[in-house]
């Protein structure tokens, strides 16, 4: 009985791990995600500040 018990326990920590692991995967997938959507945000705005100061310039 007690066999089986270290048997379950060691399995269910196995498990516990496994899914701790994927869990992480999966939150670092979501801040890459949210980085690249950052970072993309910020080049386009970059891009219409370009356009903007041009057209001031071009008004000078």
């Amino acid at each position: 009985m007690m066999s089986n018990m270290e048997t379950l326990g060691k399995e269910a920590a196995s498990v516990m791990a496994t899914v701790e692991a994927q869990q992480q995967q999966m939150t670092l997938q979501r801040l890459i995600s949210m980085i690249e959507s950052e970072r993309a945000y910020h080049q386009k705005v970059v891009q219409i500040l370009d356009h903007l100061a041009g057209e001031s310039d071009n008004d000078i």
